[in-house]
């Protein structure tokens, strides 16, 4: 069961949600780049170095840091909202939360979009999936052992209590090279693998490589603030099990953990 939190932390959230969302739309409208032309004759009307490219990579990275920090507040709204009774005073809060989270993502995939060379992130949808709001739980349950590898804590923490809510025991590794001295003991134990992208030590695709070497049949599932096509270089889109998008909600992992594990 969802450790639940006070009224005033909740209220406290939301305010701050508020001014997330808030301060995204302001850099969003302040950061329109110019047009191909006005870089090319070099219009000096912008800060140097702010070109169509230098702006797509500045808002790349801030957008990936952002997608993990929503994956936290998505995931946990949405396993509040699946155990409070329908009657919680709590429950309007914690919907309020997610809405709020849910345009901050959508803000921050428009920001992906100012990278001219990459492709444009599907947004979330803008309210819940019915199985997200629903009180009580969902029925379906898996069972077996996950390993889940990022090197965000609150990630990994959410994802961990995602799996176990569902049934699925979890083991956690916070870089590639942890995960890869985890697996080696326990490869004919886990199930599948929850992999992040972008790490030290060992980046996604480096582990990847590693885990498929070690079982080529273990179903990876991977996960990236990025857009799919730059977090997916140097893995083919047949050797995963799905790609995840951040930031997601508790049903999206388990509905496409679901789908590896019954294919």
């Amino acid at each position: 069961m969802y450790d639940y939190p006070s009224r005033d932390k909740l209220l406290r959230e939301v305010r701050a949600l508020r001014e997330l969302v808030e301060q995204l739309q302001d850099q969003a409208a302040s950061t329109e780049p110019r047009p191909p032309e006005a870089v090319a004759a070099g219009d000096a009307a912008g800060p140097p170095g702010r070109d169509i490219e230098s702006l797509g990579r500045y808002a790349s990275s801030i957008a990936h840091d952002l997608n993990n920090l929503l994956v936290g507040i998505l995931g946990n709204a949405g396993l509040a909202l699946m155990d409070l009774s329908t009657y919680s005073p709590c429950r309007p809060l914690i919907k309020e939360v997610d809405e709020a989270a849910q345009r901050a993502a959508v803000l921050v995939n428009q920001m992906l979009s100012l990278a001219p060379r990459e492709e444009p992130a599907e947004a979330p949808p803008v309210s819940a999936p019915a199985a997200e709001i629903a009180p009580r739980g969902p029925a379906w349950r898996g069972e077996g052992l996950m390993l889940v590898v990022d090197d965000e804590q609150m990630v990994r923490s959410l994802a961990k209590r995602i799996l176990e809510k569902f049934g699925f025991q979890v083991m956690t590794a916070e870089d590639g090279q942890q995960a890869v001295e985890i697996f080696r003991h326990h490869a004919d134990e886990f199930v599948a693998v929850l992999l992040d992208v972008t790490m030290p030590n060992l980046d996604g695709a480096e582990t990847f490589g590693e885990l498929r070497r070690l079982r080529p049949d273990i179903k990876v599932i991977l996960s990236s603030g990025y857009v799919e096509g730059e977090a997916m270089k140097g893995i083919t889109r047949e050797d995963l099990a799905g790609f995840l998008h951040k930031p997601y909600m508790p049903m999206q992992l388990i509905d496409m953990l679901r789908e590896a594990l019954e294919r």
